[in-house]
């Protein structure tokens, strides 16, 4: 098959807009069809009416959505040189031969690309703080276009030529700032790099640092410090002063964005998104535009957010235009058709012809509805029955529909259909001998996305049907077995019983069996699925995921506030130990600081530290957690008046809000570890792990957010005199020092003969014996330990390196008492 099948180069990769921005081969890999040149225009004639300014394309992935930006932004921002001009004259043509669109859009991508260039810049970090995101985002694309010296000051750069200044002209300032940040955890090198990153973690840090340093002033120079004004101020200067049109704003991966926000920082980057909306929707002279690009309607992600969350996003949808990114069935069909490169002349060569390419064949599929009611014959044979091979017709159906439920950046229709990888088109055509099948069944799509259902567990639907699929192909003895229940499962997800029914006729038609009936009849006869006599559609027999809903429900109505928070929150973790690995590393020795979740209540009625240090060997530290907001105070005043100097403490100010999460994990770690309920239940035996993981992701975000991101939250610790604070993410630090305060005379001992937690060797153990006896005896004279032989060597690094014998006077300097 590789002989006669190769893939078109343009779907090898995913478009990367930030690697691919303004590259004239990627513009020229563009292929026209009518939806997306229908929507090229209607961007177009946007930019040149001034109007639409703000808009959020919304289509699913792998449709093309980022190359269609690609050549957006390529026409609207590429400089006019021979190789652009070249590029854009060759587009023209191209899109000029689009059916009834291609004319109107090629004379619109002519003028815009006659106008003022615009500046393009690309949103892409869809983490933590979006003023930071846009203000890197438009800093990137000034030094890309060699701008940097119109980007107005900021408090970034202010702070760095700060730091720069105090480095040349005032050294003291200086070692004081690298002192200070030091006792924060971090280097002026990684200070540097965060404020060039825009990191507002980083500035609040360094306006803290600022008064010490400066004999008590603040750090409050008259600069920008939001994207706002910055990105009116850079637009309107474009224009005046470098004969730009204005700045287009691309915000790839918003779905992303939108699926990572949390409570906190919603309400910031929401208001400030609403007004980048309004501030692209005012403008005139200065035009700015935004794009934002996700994979379905903001309305379409009730079930993933809080209403809170849905009532903030809820405020930016008036100020935006929703375009839906709809392609047609004829143009789907026609990138699949496209992807692939064929040998016509060597097709009619391939074994067994007829069975997959002739007449018969031909009319079999053809008089299905789904393709009878949008294709006229001559269409469906050049467009899907001949042009998507080796995908057989319904292959190519299921396969354009599961990409639009699913399809993720890492997989989708088109990595699916040229990437090397398992499962993929591209491997079974590599992989392909004369022997096997010599066309594309259901089964190969459904075992190349089924990582997908399986990770979609918020999706019940799909990923029930994943889960009996699973259970059943476990248990299936024939390969045709095996191909029906994937088949079944696709054609089930697809959930288009109209079009494609999961009848016997269509699951036959749809892969390569030998004998699917008979495979059929032995599922039903294992009874994995069953036929409803409604419809003749075959269906799952099992209900997974029902019973363990249910029993979750029951679990939590039991178990009531009867959890163990501390428990579940260091097994999420997994952080059970503590190691100073610098301590360790000068002392040469191992000593850890062993890690324990506790309540913040628990905590203040302790009120001796032998309580929380009983079966502790070097020290602990202690988590605090509560559900409601921590009074830190109290906190450290009840550990001063523990005065202990081996405990380490981590105080968030914010409360832990994963009181349910932490009871289902508690809940789903006693099913998964109860025999009598998971016994002889394949499905469960799956599921509960995978709900795990889902939970566990979950809580790590949750945590992460309170215990490292959030700068409120302290690392205390008492050093003798007074509480330290290591503030967040600084615990190995913190620990450190508690190391350094106590075991300060630990002797370094550089014997790898002795210094193991194992003796290796007989001799070794002999000659440990042989010093024991002669200490006792107090027969360990410089006569003794003088010499090569092993007891002298392992004598003198214990004893006489380390000082604890004075081996000038031969003086013991410690007393054993029997």
């Amino acid at each position: 098959m590789r002989d006669i099948i190769q893939f078109n180069s343009n779907f090898k990769t995913a478009i990367n807009l930030y690697l691919s921005l303004n590259k004239a081969e990627k513009v020229l890999g563009y292929i026209p069809t009518k939806s997306s040149v229908s929507f090229l225009g209607e961007y177009l004639k946007a930019v040149l009416e001034n109007k639409e300014q703000a808009t959020l394309l919304v289509g699913p992935y792998g449709k093309g959505k980022s190359h269609l930006l690609l050549v957006l932004l390529a026409v609207l921002s590429m400089k006019k040189t021979p190789e652009s001009e070249s590029a854009i004259n060759e587009l023209i043509d191209n899109v000029s031969k689009t059916d009834e669109v291609g004319e109107r859009v090629s004379e619109y991508i002519g003028q815009v690309w006659d106008k003022k260039r615009f500046l393009p810049v690309l949103i892409t970090d869809t983490t933590g703080d979006l003023n930071q995101a846009f203000l890197y985002g438009l800093n990137d694309a000034l030094k890309r276009d060699g701008l940097l010296d119109l980007a107005p000051e900021t408090y970034y750069s202010i702070a760095l030529d700060r730091i720069d200044d105090w480095e040349q002209n005032y050294f003291e300032t200086y070692k004081m700032f690298e002192r200070e940040l030091t006792q924060n955890g971090m280097s002026i090198a990684e200070l540097k790099t965060d404020l060039k990153q825009y990191s507002q973690k980083t500035l609040i840090l360094f306006k803290e640092i600022y008064p010490k340093v400066t004999a008590g002033s603040e750090f409050n120079p008259m600069a920008l410090a939001d994207a706002l004004p910055l990105y009116k101020s850079v637009s309107e200067k474009l224009v005046d002063e470098y004969g730009y049109s204005g700045i287009y704003i691309v915000f790839d991966e918003f779905s992303k964005f939108i699926e990572g926000q949390n409570n906190i920082a919603a309400g910031t980057n929401m208001h400030l998104l609403q007004s980048m909306c309004e501030l692209a929707t005012d403008s005139k002279n200065a035009q700015v535009f935004i794009t934002m690009v996700a994979h379905k309607s903001i309305k379409e992600y009730g079930k993933y957010l809080s209403r809170d969350l849905i009532n903030l996003f809820t405020g930016i949808e008036g100020r935006i235009i929703e375009k839906y990114f709809v392609t047609s069935s004829k143009n789907n069909y026609e990138l699949i058709k496209n992807a692939i490169v064929k040998d016509d002349s060597k097709l009619l060569n391939i074994p067994h012809y007829e069975k997959y390419l002739g007449k018969e064949k031909f009319k079999e599929f053809y008089s299905l509805p789904a393709f009878r009611s949008g294709f006229d014959e001559t269409e469906f044979k050049n467009v899907i029955f001949n042009g998507c091979y080796p995908l057989n017709p319904i292959a190519a159906y299921l396969l354009l529909n599961i990409s639009e439920k699913v399809a993720q950046n890492e997989r989708t229709l088109f990595t699916f259909i040229s990437n090397d990888e398992p499962h993929s088109m591209a491997r079974f055509v590599s992989e392909h001998t004369l022997d096997k099948e010599w066309s594309i069944g259901a089964d190969l799509i459904y075992e190349y996305f089924s990582a997908l259902f399986k990770k979609d567990v918020v999706n019940e639907f799909i990923h029930n049907i994943w889960l009996s699929a699973e259970y059943a192909i476990d248990k299936c003895d024939t390969e045709d077995q095996r191909k029906i229940v994937k088949a079944l499962a696709v054609i089930l997800i697809v959930n288009k019983e109209d079009e494609i029914p999961a009848t016997e006729k269509y699951l036959k038609l749809c892969i390569n069996a030998s004998d699917p009936e008979q495979a059929l009849m032995e599922l039903k006869k294992k009874e994995f699925i069953y036929k409803k006599n409604s419809t003749d559609s075959y269906v799952f027999k099992t209900r997974a995921g029902s019973e363990l809903k249910a029993e979750i429900k029951r679990q939590r109505e039991l178990k009531g506030e009867n959890v163990n928070y501390s428990k579940v929150l260091l097994d999420v973790t997994g952080n059970y130990f503590i190691i100073p690995r610098k301590y360790n590393t000068v002392k040469m020795m191992t000593r850890y600081f062993t890690n324990e979740f506790m309540s913040v209540d628990d905590f203040l009625n302790i009120t001796s530290s032998t309580a929380l240090l009983d079966n502790t060997l070097d020290g602990k530290v202690i988590t605090l957690y509560s559900f409601s907001r921590i009074k830190q105070e109290a906190v450290k005043q009840h550990l001063l008046e523990l005065a202990e100097k081996r405990l380490v403490v981590i105080c968030p100010k914010k409360g832990l809000k994963a009181k349910k999460q932490l009871k289902d994990y508690e809940i789903i770690s006693d099913l998964k570890g109860n025999q009598v309920f998971t016994n002889n239940n394949e499905i469960l035996k799956r599921e509960l792990p995978l709900l795990l993981d889902d939970l566990t992701t979950e809580l790590e975000i949750i945590i992460g957010d309170v215990y490292e991101d959030d700068l409120d939250t302290k690392v205390l610790y008492f050093d003798g005199g007074r509480i330290k604070n290591a503030k967040s993410g600084n615990v190995e630090k913190a620990v450190n020092e508690c190391c350094l305060n106590v075991y300060t005379s630990t002797p370094i001992i550089n014997n790898e003969m002795v210094n193991r937690a194992e003796i290796g060797t007989a001799q070794t153990k002999k000659a440990r014996l042989n010093i024991v006896q002669a200490i006792l005896s107090h027969t360990d004279t410089p006569e003794f330990y003088r010499g090569s032989n092993q007891e002298a060597t392992i004598y003198r690094s214990l004893f006489c390196v380390t000082g604890i014998v004075d081996r000038m006077q031969r003086i013991l300097r410690f007393r054993i008492y029997l």
